[in-house]
């Protein structure tokens, strides 16, 4: 079984959230989001968000199952406003 993500949009491959969103271990599926806050790397400094897709991929022998869901990575919540 292997993992990976790929872009889920135009707007996503045009930002490059593959390489800024986060890293998924290709063997265990495992994903780890990106550092939080502000990017000075990525265009305009936007944060470490992404739209991306996961893709799974089964082989055995001849036969190969693939599937593919959507991650959608946003930013972190940092003020919890109070209750009304």
């Amino acid at each position: 079984m292997t993992w990976r993500t790929v872009p889920r949009d135009e707007g996503a491959e045009q930002d490059n959230d593959v390489a800024f969103a986060g890293n998924m271990d290709p063997s265990t599926g495992r994903y780890v989001p990106a550092a939080a806050g502000p990017n000075p790397q990525r265009a305009r400094s936007t944060n470490n968000a992404g739209n991306l897709n996961v893709v799974a991929r089964y082989e055995a022998g001849e036969d190969i199952v693939e599937g593919t869901g959507r991650l959608l990575v946003t930013v972190q919540r940092w003020v919890n406003p109070p209750m009304n």
